[in-house]
């Protein structure tokens, strides 16, 4: 049986930014991701960027949409969901990165809660949208304290939606660290994982 993992970008401030200023030449539409996955129709065969980077080394950079070959060969290994562009990266002084990298998109979103058998908390928008608005939507959760994985995910890297994060099994994690890919860290859902967004404020 799978283990799962929720997955957090982490990044070293250098070669492995969570987040750096570029510009994409065409432009990106608009993307929401946390709400829905765009069209592949929505966007151009290929893009520039122009990343103020002196380095860029990282392997993947959900945030900024970005991946490197190696990595897009990892999800092709394992069967992930998964859209991609060529994009060429610049760097400061017209430097080019090491590896090469593609607009990337996880296309897989997965509600993976057992509401039977877990412990949570939903977040009331009755307030905001009427029951009838609401009723067909992925609902809302304030804290889920204990997180039971229903039965039958077979994806290997999904957006969850009630964490609105990515996340994966552990043959995905597992094959990540075994080819010494950078930019992911994971954290196991087990009988001590919570989803508590607020307890910080």
């Amino acid at each position: 049986m799978n283990q799962f993992y929720m997955i957090d970008s982490s990044g070293d401030g250098d070669s492995f930014p969570l987040f750096f200023d570029a510009e994409w030449v065409p432009d990106l539409p608009e993307i929401d991701w946390v709400s829905k996955t765009p069209s592949l129709k929505d966007f151009y065969s290929s893009y520039n960027i122009r990343a103020y980077l002196d380095r860029l080394s990282v392997d993947v950079i959900f945030e900024q949409f970005l991946a490197s070959s190696d990595f897009v060969s990892l999800c092709d290994d394992l069967g992930c969901g998964i859209f991609t562009i060529p994009v060429t990266v610049e760097l400061n002084g017209q430097e080019r990165p090491e590896k090469s990298y593609s607009f990337f998109l996880a296309t897989k979103r997965l509600s993976i809660l057992d509401r039977k058998f877990s412990r949570y908390e939903l977040m009331h928008s009755g307030l905001l949208r009427s029951d009838s608005e609401i009723k067909d939507d992925v609902p809302v959760y304030d804290r889920i304290d204990f997180f039971s994985i229903r039965p039958g995910v077979d994806q290997h890297l999904f957006f969850c939606e009630e964490t609105k994060q990515m996340a994966c099994t552990d043959v995905f994690r597992s094959e990540f660290e075994k080819r010494k890919m950078t930019g992911l860290e994971f954290t196991l859902i087990d009988e001590e994982y919570k989803y508590a967004p607020w307890d910080d404020f």
